[in-house]
């Protein structure tokens, strides 16, 4: 196969109708079966990672409160501060320094930094009032 072209085989005419039925609408049919069209590719996620940033979670949780990140009304400048910290983790990660999971809390950082874009609305799903409760 030549690098620039890539083809798709199909094996079978219904699987290249579910290909076009899920390609044009917001639904998915599979082996007779339909459900609705999610965004991104969520099953390509790595668990470890997300539980990773789950314990990095509990850590800040247990020193500054639940949600105390979501809360700054310094948006802007708290945003460069957790982008600063996560370069700080990443430099610190490459320097061999494996005191502490420097990935994790980098992770951490970008997640927090990018719930403050401004391109993002991922802030107005944890306002104060809309707290995701307890589970």
């Amino acid at each position: 196969m030549n690098g620039d072209i890539r083809k798709e085989v199909l094996r079978t005419d219904r699987e290249k109708q579910v290909r076009e039925t899920t390609e044009n609408t917001s639904r998915i049919e599979v082996g007779g079966s339909t459900s609705n069209k999610i965004a991104g590719r969520h099953d390509m996620i790595c668990p470890t990672a997300i539980i990773k940033l789950a314990a990095v979670c509990e850590e800040g949780s247990i020193s500054h409160g639940d949600y105390n990140w979501a809360n700054t009304l310094e948006t802007q400048r708290f945003k460069r501060d957790r982008l600063n910290h996560a370069m700080r983790h990443l430099e610190l990660y490459r320097s061999g320094d494996f005191s502490e999971d420097h990935l994790a809390k980098a992770m951490w950082g970008l997640m927090a930094a990018l719930h403050f874009d401004n391109h993002c609305k991922c802030h107005e799903y944890h306002l104060p009032d809309k707290r995701v409760p307890n589970l």
